[in-house]
């Protein structure tokens, strides 16, 4: 069993700060033009600014980011998806908040990975349930432990099929030519590797055109539908592609417009 919600954790929480910082009352201690090579606040913490302006605070994991180029989501880890709780199923009860999970390959997981993400459960018993991942930790080649924001609602069986998924904003990497995940943003400087930093997914954001790609004031932008550059922003006419947000400022290719973004 893991361990309910009066028993003392293995795993522990990260103490920050949490709730939506107003901007322009509340000025964070990182802002948007810094980056920080620890963490200051949750990842997909929104920054909102009474002008329209909103951010996300995400964790660059990848390769360096530019400023003025889209970002999107990492890529699911297929080790830990759909795996069903043969062994571990059986352990997993109704209020327990830190518990243990079958995996494929557990070398797939490094510690914490998933801190901040969520695990839900694909079918069988419990499905429909979905919870918030505090931490995570490896414990063997075929299982995790992870502690949960919330008890465990339904008990579990060895027939529970669960996913895990990493946050949103943990390892963002310039969005590619070919969408692949869901656009996470626009960062308004240069962010090295492995830093923290600040987002833009609302409001007036400069964002690079692609080479070749004719936007029109007050069209739909996103990912182009043959992008030559990865992260820039083009006409939105493929309808199965997210929509990034409207034109405020045309520019040409290889030039920057500036973009009514509309991802929060």
């Amino acid at each position: 069993m893991g361990t309910t919600s009066e028993g003392v954790f293995i795993l522990t929480p990260p103490s920050y700060p949490r709730g939506i910082i107003l901007g322009d009352t509340s000025k964070p201690s990182q802002t948007e033009f810094e980056q920080s090579l620890t963490q200051q606040y949750r990842l997909g913490r929104q920054l909102v600014y009474d002008d329209g302006r909103k951010f996300r605070y995400a964790y660059n994991g990848g390769i360096a980011l530019a400023k003025a180029y889209m970002t999107q989501s990492p890529a699911g880890v297929t080790n830990c998806q759909a795996e069903t709780q043969t062994t571990s199923g059986a352990n997993v009860n109704i209020g327990d908040q830190e518990i243990i999970v079958d995996v494929t390959n557990a070398s797939a997981i490094t510690d914490d990975l998933y801190a901040e993400g969520w695990l839900h459960v694909d079918s069988s018993t419990g499905i429909g349930d979905g919870y918030k991942i505090i931490s995570c930790q490896l414990l063997t080649t075929i299982t995790a432990r992870l502690l949960l924001e919330t008890p465990i609602r339904t008990d579990w069986s060895a027939t529970s099929v669960i996913t895990l998924t990493k946050n949103r904003w943990n390892g963002v990497l310039v969005s590619v030519t070919t969408a692949t995940q869901t656009p996470t943003g626009v960062p308004l400087i240069a962010v090295s590797v492995n830093y923290y930093c600040w987002l833009q997914t609302a409001g007036p954001c400069p964002i690079y055109v692609d080479n070749g790609d004719t936007i029109v004031i007050g069209n739909n932008v996103g990912t182009p539908g043959t992008a030559a550059a990865a992260g820039t922003c083009g006409t939105q006419t493929a309808g199965t592609l997210p929509i990034w947000g409207q034109v405020m400022y045309v520019a040409a290719g290889d030039a920057v417009a500036l973009i009514d973004l509309h991802l929060d």
